[in-house]
């Protein structure tokens, strides 16, 4: 789900929706216990660390410290025992289910060390950054606030703290996929921002509602939308990363983690 809140500053909210469900036990784990952490610690140090580097943030391989949170852990252990064909990443088939989630619980840990510990957040003071820096402009919780970005209400139930206060860092950088709507249509990208150009010169910059063949509908930021004949533009371009929603850089690694896990306590109800 792409987090779109108007606090003026320069989170990356683009991505809030798109289903990562939240962190899950190892196999074989104790009900109510996470996978061991320091048997994930020496698996990750014999096996990932000499291309990962120590804190998971890149050396000869890419910075993964971000993996787990974007992908979802079952997906980030099904990479460390399957690999990626046509990369320098390995399949470690030899490891057990088990062992795959110790190494993601241990890369959850690095990540957490390196921004901030999202867990220590308190979803009461996190309430009050909320309410400060107007993010009910742009969403809605419970049905009060503005729609220009995604309704928040159950986004606890889709990700994770560790994963919002990502995204509440850098908008635009991960958006939600829309999900199939029938046999023609397939995923496509939510709140991907367009900017198009007529032919008379006009610029309409938004993102993009609906899209067929000869037409593109465009939502402004004052939430204004533009039915676009794409015969009559003269140019129209994608502009990814970009979003409504600002990086939050101007708040506290405190007030960060406060705001995610105000986010992260917003469950859907019981059906």
């Amino acid at each position: 789900m792409s987090v779109r809140c108007s606090i003026p500053a320069a989170i990356a909210a683009a991505t809030f929706i798109g289903l990562l469900g939240a962190p899950v036990f190892a196999a074989g784990s104790p009900q109510g216990r996470g996978p061991d952490l320091s048997t994930g610690k020496q698996l990750f140090d014999a096996s990932c660390s000499g291309c990962h580097g120590q804190d998971a943030s890149g050396g000869q391989g890419p910075n993964i410290q971000r993996i787990p949170a974007t992908l979802g852990d079952e997906a980030t252990a099904k990479i460390i025992k399957s690999g990626v064909p046509g990369t320098g990443m390995p399949a470690f088939a030899g490891l057990t289910d088990a062992q795959a989630m110790q190494i993601v619980a241990h890369i959850r840990t690095l990540a957490n060390a390196a921004m901030g510990d999202v867990a220590t957040g308190d979803p009461d003071k996190g309430k009050a950054v909320y309410d400060a820096n107007g993010c009910a402009n742009c969403h809605i919780v419970d049905g009060v606030g503005g729609n220009l970005g995604p309704d928040l209400t159950g986004i606890g139930s889709l990700r994770p703290a560790d994963f919002i206060r990502l995204e509440l860092q850098k908008p635009g950088e991960n958006l939600p996929k829309s999900p199939v709507t029938g046999i023609a249509i397939g995923k496509w990208t939510e709140y991907l921002m367009f900017r198009a150009v007529t032919k008379d010169g006009r610029v309409i910059e938004g993102m993009r509602t609906a899209e067929s063949t000869l037409e593109i509908v465009l939502e402004d930021a004052k939430g204004n939308f533009h039915s676009l004949h794409k015969a009559d533009l003269k140019s129209l371009e994608k502009e990814p990363g970009k979003s409504f929603m600002p990086s939050q850089t101007s708040l506290s690694d405190a007030d960060l983690n406060n705001l995610a896990a105000y986010l992260a306590s917003l469950k859907a109800a019981a059906q």
